[in-house]
């Protein structure tokens, strides 16, 4: 029996959102969406069971952002348990040890099953080790027991969300709109939060000490750098991240076309666009989790007497400093960005080593994340021949194609995952606001929700379509 078969066998007791038997109308799923986003923002705010919220050092604070979590709280493990199960079924599957046709709604359904079997593995492992590593600084078994049940529900009523958006009652992902959430949250307040003062006596919004600046007379380019703390935002970092949510556009919108024609339409012909960016932001969650569980794994270790061996010594160990767990060795500290320009300058090499780390991960994961994904050469191939498209010039069988297009697919996944990890690793080292991990996810997402809105707009108005040539 393969290992698909057993997962038809677990199936019955696996959790299933139903798809719409009909298409459901675009207010029906915009409601949905802002009732996941409220639900996901007021899980942020209720505390686990018998843990104060600022006991103990929060070992995942630099990824807190791209994982969706609030430390103490039931969104505590994020959405790491979540993305992590799903790379680990694509890996199998795509390395081939476990055997799955993609063409195949039977496998397609099995590997959902499989995916949703080792995200709750995950889950489990991850809310155990959380709570029994130390890091939340409580004694009493009963309150970790309560707390390792809080962290594994709340980590199942996330998967269902994400599921709810994804089968077609809501837009999007669960797993994007948590992630834009937390970047949108985080450089709202790094922009307009008056709720802290920063060490210069003005506020810890950087448009706020700007506009303060001015209307006292006094110069607002003074602090420009620096303002007193290395973690308090300056014109600088806002400057530099509006560059960079620029760049990122204009990178969005980089396409090679390649000439096709259509076999039922004679004389018809259009390029057939395969953007720069073709694995999209994926790498970069991915690379997001990866380091996530790297840093947590770190932080477990640290509280064993495994942390003197030479496991320890790969990994890395952390220490405790201003109440956050600090990666000080291993693998964990250069998984962790040096944010700011004063720490990049006493640390250059942990900046450089994490810049070539976070690109060549995020290189590696694209190219991986191609040949499993279905956007390989050979598969792009065989949904254009079952189109009855073709490269016009040339046969129209999936070999062909494939020989012709597959230098194009392979150029663009290598320059983009390249591109992504180089430009989030230089955004997190030099400080932009949200990090550079958490912007690039969050234009892309932006993005991808525009052309969503946009499309079924068009479909609710087809009039509108026509005007703009639709």
């Amino acid at each position: 029996m393969g290992f698909l078969d057993a997962m038809e066998k677990i199936e019955p007791y696996i959790f299933q959102i139903e798809a719409p038997t009909r298409k459901v109308s675009f207010t029906t799923r915009l409601v949905w969406t802002g009732m996941v986003l409220i639900i996901y923002l007021i899980m942020g705010y209720i505390p686990l069971y018998g843990i104060a919220r600022e006991q103990g050092a929060d070992p995942w604070l630099a990824m807190r952002i791209i994982i969706g979590g609030q430390q103490g709280s039931l969104l505590h493990l994020g959405i790491g348990p979540i993305v992590t199960g799903s790379l680990l079924v694509q890996l199998l599957a795509g390395s081939g040890l476990i055997s799955f046709d993609p063409g195949s709604e039977y496998d397609r359904r099995m590997l959902q099953v499989a995916t949703k079997l080792f995200t709750v593995v995950l889950i489990i492992f991850s809310a155990a080790s959380t709570v029994f590593s130390g890091t939340l600084i409580r004694n009493d078994i009963g309150a970790r027991i309560i707390a390792m049940m809080q962290l594994f529900i709340a980590s199942l009523l996330l998967l269902m969300m994400d599921e709810i958006l994804q089968k077609g009652w809501g837009l999007g992902s669960g797993i994007s709109l948590f992630i834009l959430t937390g970047v949108a949250k985080e450089i709202w307040l790094e922009c307009l939060s008056p709720l802290a003062h920063a060490p210069d006596g003005y506020m810890w919004g950087v448009l706020i000490f700007f506009f303060q600046k001015v209307f006292t007379l006094s110069n607002p380019l003074t602090g420009f750098f620096y303002r007193g703390a290395p973690t308090v935002p300056t014109l600088f970092q806002l400057i530099l991240t509006i560059l960079f949510i620029l760049i990122l556009i204009y990178l969005e919108s980089v396409s090679i076309n390649v000439p096709i024609s259509h076999g039922r339409f004679r004389g018809f012909t259009r390029g057939f666009p395969i953007k720069l960016l073709y694995v999209s932001n994926i790498p970069v969650i991915l690379t997001a989790a990866i380091f996530s569980n790297i840093i947590m794994i770190a932080t477990f270790l640290n509280n064993t007497p495994l942390v003197q061996t030479p496991l320890g010594d790969i990994i890395g160990r952390v220490e405790v400093v201003n109440n956050t767990y600090v990666p000080v060795s291993g693998l964990a500290k250069f998984v962790s960005a040096p944010r700011g320009i004063a720490r990049a300058a006493e640390e250059p090499l942990h900046a450089l080593g994490y810049i070539a780390i976070l690109t060549l991960f995020s290189l590696g994961l694209s190219m991986v994340w191609l040949s499993v994904s279905g956007m390989d050469a050979r598969s792009l191939s065989t949904q254009l021949v079952e189109s009855d498209v073709f490269l016009r010039g040339f046969r129209s069988t999936p070999s062909i194609i494939e020989s012709r297009i597959a230098p194009y697919i392979n150029t663009v996944a290598l320059i983009g995952g390249l591109l992504i990890g180089l430009i989030a690793g230089v955004g997190d080292v030099l400080g932009v606001l949200g990090g550079g991990m958490g912007v690039l996810l969050a234009v892309d997402i932006i993005q991808q929700y525009y052309q969503l809105i946009l499309r079924e707009t068009l479909e609710t108005h087809p009039g509108l379509a026509r005007l703009l040539g639709g």
